[in-house]
């Protein structure tokens, strides 16, 4: 049964596929052979482009505190990848590339906000920081 289903399926894409094939073939042979040159060209710039155009969500100026909130969801990704990854040891730049990639709300945490919630955790005998390590304990 799941052999005529995807068989069905994959002749319905290969059909899709030989229909957007042939209009792109159409299109080409509509345009002078100079502007087919130029739109290539210009469609390789704007997917090149793009990729690098990601918008970075700010980063909150740190004014020395930090509310309970983001030391929940800093705590929470933090050691959920420690735990997934069973790691003993983890780089401080590994770690603000971890939080801040992890969907931990919508204003990503800096360096000296970072390194107040590890010296938090450090101070509650959580983890150690040594030459820009930190130690689970």
């Amino acid at each position: 049964m799941n052999f005529a289903i995807y068989h069905q399926e994959l002749t319905e894409m290969d059909e899709r596929e030989q229909e957007e094939r042939q209009r792109e073939q159409t299109e080409q042979e509509r345009t002078p052979s100079g502007h087919r040159q130029e739109n290539a060209s210009a469609n390789v710039e704007s997917e090149t482009a793009d990729p690098m155009d990601v918008d970075e969500t700010p980063v909150e100026q740190f004014s020395g505190t930090v509310s309970a909130a983001r030391i929940e969801a800093f705590e929470r990704v933090f050691g959920q990848h420690m735990r997934t990854n069973r790691l003993d040891d983890i780089s401080i730049a590994d770690i603000e590339t971890i939080v801040n990639n992890n969907g931990v709300g919508a204003s990503r945490f800096s360096a000296d906000e970072i390194m107040a919630l590890l010296e938090k955790l450090q101070d509650d005998n959580k983890v150690m920081i040594s030459d820009g390590k930190v130690h689970i304990i």
